[in-house]
């Protein structure tokens, strides 16, 4: 009996060997499983046809959209983005009200680069503002960083039972 190639490609002595007839027999069951298959459907597609049911396909249409409609998608889009971060996704929520730039860090014990990096994010699709007042620098979540907060996180809340 000859040798099989193994999953390597080469003639092992413990590779799988298939003789010509076990070859033949899984082409045959591949074979007729397919012409099975296509009677099948042509009976299925003949009662159809019969009974008066349409067999087109339904068609799909994309909503058409303006230039505005589209730059305001992709605004909503970024702000999604930027807030499905769950560091970012908590930094909005802890601060609802004015929190010390110390305080963050403090809390969320993360280093302040880090901090720095996802208030960049935050900061540049408008869900968080930044306020200085001599040395101080305190974070507040905005009107829309307070919508984009809603929107994630109802679902989430309506998935807890809460």
């Amino acid at each position: 009996m000859p040798k099989a190639k193994n999953k390597h490609g080469t003639r092992g002595h413990y590779a799988q060997i298939q003789t010509s007839q076990e070859q033949d027999h899984q082409k045959q069951k591949v074979q007729s499983g397919g012409i099975e298959a296509a009677a099948t459907r042509q009976s299925v597609l003949g009662n159809n046809q019969r009974s008066g049911a349409a067999t087109t396909k339904p068609q799909t249409t994309l909503a058409t959209v303006s230039q505005s409609e589209a730059a305001a998608l992709e605004n909503v889009a970024r702000c999604l983005t930027a807030a499905g971060n769950l560091t970012r996704l908590q930094m909005l929520e802890f601060c609802l009200g004015p929190q010390k730039f110390s305080a963050i860090v403090r809390f969320f014990r993360m280093n302040p680069a880090s901090f720095k990096f996802h208030e960049h994010l935050l900061q540049s699709e408008g869900l968080l503002t930044k306020e200085v007042r001599g040395h101080t620098t305190s974070y507040r979540t905005t009107t829309i960083g307070k919508l984009v907060l809603d929107i994630v996180q109802g679902p989430l809340r309506r998935t807890l039972g809460e």
